[in-house]
């Protein structure tokens, strides 16, 4: 089997953070038509991670959820996240569905366990075995069982992350909503993404952590940068684009030129 590529696309592309429960299916839509043109162009195998934005992170923090388990009358608030997490995968894998693309939901929180917030197991068998079939595995930043706190956010880049050591994948690529990695926050100034960058260069990258626009209960970029980190560790290059602008999931699969590019 080809190595796989693992494609995140984060919250706050599928869903307008500003708004609870919002989704963006417009956009979902369109992503959902340039990942189908990829594999119909013979792409190789597809994992699909996506965030939680407007869904899982409103309710993950009314109730405390990343900071684990206090008191019992955050039970409901836990099950909620999960819910409407699973709420959330279900307008995309439908969308990718509709698509022609044989999109496979698992659903983290039913096959993960964390210990202190990072995953201690997951039975990955099922996105080996579901790739193998030519199906396309579909996860999601969910709330789960923690042996340490009881429940903790597991993110969906530490998923990639997790996964990345897993399937040794070709490249992984990160849609978010700006253009790549900057050397300062692009929403708060003008500044231009670097093109290319060594693993060594993005590890002295500091100003940029920050956090993300919005509630995020997970971390926000500097979450995101230190996966990143991690995953170029294990020798994969990873392509932070946008994926807000038509057709760059299409260039980004297809290995075209798009956003940052972080070499090993």
């Amino acid at each position: 089997m080809l190595k796989p590529i693992i494609l995140k696309i984060g919250g706050s592309v599928v869903t307008d953070k500003s708004k609870p429960f919002s989704a963006r299916k417009r956009i979902v839509k369109r992503i959902s038509g340039e990942v189908a043109t990829a594999i119909r162009s013979g792409c190789p195998p597809l994992v699909i991670v996506h965030g939680g934005g407007s869904f899982g992170h409103p309710i993950a923090q009314k109730h405390g959820i990343h900071k684990g388990f206090r008191e019992k009358t955050q039970l409901i608030g836990f099950v909620e996240t999960v819910q409407v997490m699973r709420r959330l995968s279900d307008i995309i894998a439908e969308s990718l569905q509709a698509s022609g693309v044989p999109a496979l939901p698992l659903q983290p929180s039913a096959i993960t366990l964390q210990k202190g917030g990072r995953i201690a197991t997951m039975f990955s068998r099922s996105v080996e075995e579901a790739l193998k079939m030519g199906l396309i595995p579909v996860l999601w930043g969910d709330a789960v069982l923690d042996e340490e706190k009881g429940f903790s956010i597991l993110s969906g880049d530490q998923i990639v992350s997790h996964l990345s050591a897993l399937l040794s994948p070709s490249r992984v690529v990160f849609g978010t909503d700006v253009d790549g990695i900057y050397p300062s926050d692009p929403k708060k100034g003008e500044a231009k993404p670097f093109r290319e960058l060594t693993r060594a260069e993005l590890e002295k990258i500091t100003i940029q952590s920050g956090e993300s626009g919005g509630i995020d209960v997970t971390g926000g970029m500097k979450g995101k940068l230190q996966e990143i980190i991690a995953i170029t560790s294990m020798g994969v290059e990873v392509i932070v684009m946008n994926a807000m602008k038509a057709g760059n999931v299409l260039r980004a699969l297809s290995g075209g030129k798009v956003g940052t590019l972080v070499k090993p």
